[in-house]
């Protein structure tokens, strides 16, 4: 429903903002314009509509369609660095949930040892168990059953991370009450990890001492060359703004 440009109920920063179904018919959102194969063209936001979503405030930014340009495609140059990327931040992933990435990584039939069930060998840590640089510590709430509590050394972002499960959601998927450790250095120091899960977790006296080796085993500091797309909030390469704008 398209409206004069005047119809706003007021403006923000000299940004206008529309009543919901009241914005002039040449705005649209940044989806609206990716369905028409557009893209925003480096264009300031033309206006703002406030709605609410599952009881939040939220607002949706719309930008001029006459501003817009159409959509760029990847070169394949492009297309490759960005499948080493995804396939680098997978196998980032998996490292945190236990597996080892030489299995995913290996190139043919993985034969039967991939089918086989194992256990997390016992850790130098008195009371916890570990799985490559994936520490468990035993949880101190009794009432949340599924309550899984990590802590470790990121070895591809170079931080450690801290992350609680809570079991998972109605449709298979993790339920968090803590994730930490995503970004780059974002916990650098064994006590910033620690003081993350103190409220969830029973801490081993020797933790810092453990965690301090993880970070200083060969290799620990290396990071993949690829790990850098993969967390980049602007890709490296050029002209990849006209994808996603």
């Amino acid at each position: 429903m398209s409206a004069p440009a005047d119809d706003t109920r007021r403006v923000e920063g000299g940004i206008p903002v529309y009543d919901w179904r009241m914005a002039p018919s040449h705005l649209r959102t940044r989806r609206q314009l990716e369905a028409q194969g557009l893209r925003r063209n480096g264009q300031d936001i033309a206006g703002k509509i406030p709605f609410r979503r599952y009881g939040r405030e939220q607002v949706a930014h719309l930008y001029d369609i006459n501003l817009a340009a159409g959509k760029r495609q990847a070169t394949p140059a492009q297309l490759a660095a960005l499948e080493k990327a995804t396939h680098e931040r997978q196998l980032r992933v998996a490292e945190r949930h236990g597996v080892d990435r030489a299995e995913l990584e290996q190139v043919g039939d993985p034969g039967p040892g991939w089918t086989d069930i194992t256990t997390p060998e016992a850790g130098d840590i008195q009371g916890v168990t570990t799985m490559n640089n994936r520490i468990r510590l035993a949880s101190i709430d009794d009432s949340v059953p599924d309550r899984e509590v990590y802590i470790g050394w990121d070895r591809g972002l170079g931080t450690y991370f801290a992350q609680v499960y809570d079991g998972v959601d109605s449709v298979g998927e993790d339920v968090m009450s803590l994730d930490l450790g995503n970004e780059p250095g974002e916990l650098p120091t064994p006590d910033e990890a620690i003081e993350a899960v103190r409220a969830y977790a029973q801490i081993p006296e020797d933790l810092s001492s453990a965690l301090t080796e993880q970070r200083e085993a060969p290799g620990a500091l290396e990071r993949s060359p690829f790990v850098a797309l993969a967390i980049a909030d602007e890709p490296v390469w050029g002209g990849w703004d006209g994808f996603s704008r």
